[in-house]
């Protein structure tokens, strides 16, 4: 019973960060890595639990997948500031 209420607590705390980038333009992040940063590390946190029930740990490695693949920190590029080239980056030109 622990478990699960830790989880649903969890679940809560997921949802109410999602609706505050919904709600809030202002607090919207520049890219989709920032916005999912929290529920993907959770995520990755409960795959690797081993104390978790394994049918829960691939519930949430589902869940992990289901996330857009631009939601992930390897995904982002730095590119220039004044060219917008990937490479030969000049940050403050």
């Amino acid at each position: 019973m622990k478990v699960t209420k830790e989880k649903e607590e969890q679940e809560e705390l997921i949802q109410t960060e999602s609706n505050n980038y919904e709600i809030d333009n202002e607090t919207k992040p520049p890219f989709l890595a920032a916005k999912y940063e929290l529920r993907r590390k959770l995520y990755k946190a409960f795959c690797k639990d081993p104390d978790l029930p394994s049918d829960m740990r691939d519930k949430h490695r589902y869940k992990l997948s289901k996330l857009p693949r631009n939601s992930s920190f390897a995904r982002v590029r730095n590119r220039c500031i004044s060219t917008g080239h990937p490479r030969s980056v000049y940050e403050f030109f």
